[in-house]
């Protein structure tokens, strides 16, 4: 059956009188229950009488134990319409109210959360911080979904009040602090470092830190600042074997890897799953100041080969970029002669790309280094013969150029 107020076609002030007035004149009128197993108080929850609500906590608490046929009491109704007064007034009531969880597995804090009532969570925090305990489903705490909900205020309340709250996870391993990293909410995690930096530690089921997502989502003064806490934090790897350095690498931000080259050289040389180092990243991204300055530190770190026997230098060159293999070339010869597992030197490569200013200065440093055979037999100057004889776009003049009488095949 439907109540009293749906039966009768009242405006919604009418309405709001015969609610008012039933629950203050008909004894256990706001517990019957309609054919939803609604109560009257689900009713005035829907239609936003969060007086009547009111007027119910105070006379007993115990009505806002009553669940409807999803599992909801009126306080999560209440929570999902933004009635942070009334959800307020409930923990003051009786904190046990805030632990009851829907069909969803939710409190009405985890709604709260959802609907960004800041108050009401901060309030919870002060009443009973031991209602964090009280997870949904997928163990997400409401601190979880308030860094869904960009509720930094919350976050840092709660970092202030207890830093180790940082470490419960979710489903998934994640701390409300992954969170906040793919949120971009960087004053969060300032201060998550600042309180506690072990929470830097936490890694999810991906094996992956908040600074992986830091580096992901481009917060680079949030590793710079971890960085300069704690260098060992640049060397935890996630399931795929990579730091959030090489993150920082796919998404260009130099700083951090400049600050790691000068700071800790020897975290080059570590390797994702796929063998490759920060530098193999950045050499995808052509970040020449960073490769340049690995270069000028230590030379070796070109030589560092990736599951393809590749350097950073054959990437640089695979991709297109030619500052740095010319760098390479003045700074160090013998890494022209570097041959990946397919035989070929980044000169090979740079040949297929027509980077006929990488060649020329090969050729004046050394010419046999365009003489060197990959595992099909052909040298540099057969690929550049291919490419004139193809009529590919290049700088065919200064390409015939290397075809001169002078070299010797």
């Amino acid at each position: 059956m439907e109540h009293l107020t749906k039966k009768q076609k009242l405006t919604k002030q009418e309405r709001h009188e015969v609610l008012l007035k039933a629950f203050k004149t008909i004894p256990n009128f706001a517990q019957m229950l309609d054919d939803y197993s609604q109560t009257l108080l689900h009713e005035a929850a829907e239609e936003g009488f969060s007086d009547v609500l009111i007027l119910a906590l105070n006379k007993n608490p115990n009505l806002g134990m009553l669940k409807n046929v999803y599992e909801q009491t009126f306080l999560h109704i209440a929570a999902r319409n933004g009635f942070a007064d009334v959800l307020i007034m409930a923990l003051e009531k009786d904190v046990k109210l805030a632990t009851i969880k829907n069909f969803h597995g939710k409190t009405f804090l985890h709604i709260a959360a959802e609907q960004g009532l800041i108050n009401v969570l901060i309030n919870a925090l002060d009443k009973n911080i031991n209602l964090l305990n009280v997870k949904t489903f997928s163990k997400e705490t409401f601190l979880h979904i308030a860094a869904e909900n960009l509720l930094s205020e919350v976050l840092i309340y709660a970092l202030n009040k207890d830093p180790n709250l940082a470490f419960m996870q979710d489903d998934y391993k994640k701390t409300f602090l992954h969170i906040a990293a793919e949120k971009k909410l960087s004053g969060v995690l300032r201060l998550a470092l600042d309180k506690n930096i072990k929470s830097a530690t936490m890694q999810d089921s991906l094996g992956r830190t908040y600074l992986h997502y830091a580096a992901f989502f481009g917060l680079s003064e949030i590793l710079i600042k971890a960085f300069e806490s704690n260098p060992q934090l640049a060397k935890i790897k996630d399931r795929q074997g990579r730091t959030f350095l090489h993150y920082a690498a796919d998404k260009g931000l130099s700083d951090i890897l400049i600050l790691t080259l000068k700071n800790k050289i020897e975290y080059a040389e570590i390797k994702n799953s796929d063998g490759e180092t920060f530098l193999h990243r950045a050499a995808r991204e052509d970040l020449n100041t960073v490769l340049n300055i690995a270069l000028e530190k230590n030379h070796k770190l070109a030589e560092i080969r990736n599951d393809r026997g590749q350097t950073f230098l054959h990437i640089s060159a695979d991709k297109g970029f030619s500052q740095i293999l010319i760098k390479a070339i003045k700074k160090e010869t013998s890494l022209a002669k570097m041959q990946d597992y397919q035989g070929k030197t980044f000169l090979h490569y740079a040949a297929e790309k027509g980077m006929a200013n990488v060649l020329i200065e090969a050729f004046k440093t050394d010419k046999n280094l365009l003489k060197i055979k990959d595992n099909r037999g052909e040298t540099c100057l057969d690929l550049i013969m291919q490419k004139v004889k193809d009529n590919k776009k290049s700088d065919y003049s200064k390409l015939i150029k290397l075809t001169d009488e002078n070299i010797e095949k």
